[in-house]
């Protein structure tokens, strides 16, 4: 299943995406413009419904992101935080070869991470593509992240996210408009 994850993306491509956040009991309609080269860079220009860049942020390799524009001042920190954080479980992330090979009371197969004491990862399978279904990670037990994915049919590549995080406490849901091999 490591192998499964590791060739979900290819290793270099770009795409674009349509997005609904809803977060503080508001609704946001957003634009995405994704470029990523793995295993550890990407490029991200977001912006409104009606135009116009509302952040754009990077990451390379072994660095922290960085905030490249930024012109309303959004918070930098739920940026940094929570922008970056999304981008790289869905987009980086690759559990160790440490994860432990499970199975869930449906029987489909699982990954577990102990990253830390305090934190877990669990990687969800479908039973016969093979496709990851979702990620949960876990901090002292409670359940901080969870990523839902679907696909379009026939396709090995996720279309669609659904992003729950409970602190803050907001949903996204991610639609891939256009995926390009690079």
């Amino acid at each position: 299943m490591i192998r499964r994850l590791e060739t979900l993306y290819p290793d270099s491509f770009t795409q674009v995406h349509r997005c609904i956040l809803s977060y503080a009991g508001k609704t946001h309609l957003l634009n995405g413009y994704l470029s990523v080269n793995r295993p550890g860079i990407y490029r991200l220009v977001a912006q409104g419904e009606m135009g116009g860049t509302l952040f754009d942020i990077e990451q390379s390799r072994d660095s922290a992101p960085r905030l490249l524009k930024n012109p309303f001042n959004l918070s930098a920190g739920f940026i940094a935080g929570e922008v970056a954080g999304i981008l790289s479980r869905i987009y980086l992330q690759t559990p160790p070869e440490t994860a432990l090979a499970a199975r869930t009371g449906a029987g489909n197969p699982a990954l577990l991470v102990q990253s830390s004491p305090w934190k877990q990862e669990l990687y969800i399978f479908d039973g016969k593509s093979e496709r990851l279904l979702s990620y949960t990670e876990f901090r002292r037990e409670k359940k901080t992240w969870h990523i839902d994915y679907g696909y379009n049919e026939g396709g090995d590549m996720p279309v669609r996210m659904e992003i729950a995080r409970k602190a803050p406490r907001y949903q996204l849901t991610i639609k891939v408009i256009s995926n390009r091999k690079q």
